[in-house]
């Protein structure tokens, strides 16, 4: 008998990222996609702390260095920050159906 938790996995994941992005849309043309940006940013980054107080003992990796505190806040700026507000106010402006179907043209 084959295991199927791959695809049933693979499928999960397409379900979740299909009904937060409706939810997103919602919630970003109620009170605006720059807000609820920050409201995500501020839980992923209270959460992702917590996990890593519970797997390493501190809130933030104080063992990396200079150089790699720089290239983790360059990345998270671009990606969090930018990436994210653009994609969200697509979500506002042309729905989530259209901006999935975007985003997924990207490789």
């Amino acid at each position: 008998m084959d295991s199927y938790l791959g695809e049933l996995a693979g499928l999960a994941t397409s379900v979740c990222w299909s009904f937060t992005s409706v939810f997103f849309t919602l919630s970003g043309r109620q009170v605006g996609s720059a807000v609820v940006n920050r409201v995500r940013l501020l839980m992923a980054v209270v959460m992702v702390s917590l996990l890593h107080w519970a797997m390493e003992g501190s809130l933030l990796p104080v063992d990396a260095g200079l150089e790699r505190w720089g290239w983790m806040g360059l990345s998270g700026l671009i990606g969090f920050v930018i990436g994210d507000a653009m994609l969200f106010q697509a979500f506002v402006m042309i729905g989530p159906r259209l901006s999935m179907l975007l985003m997924a043209l990207a490789p």
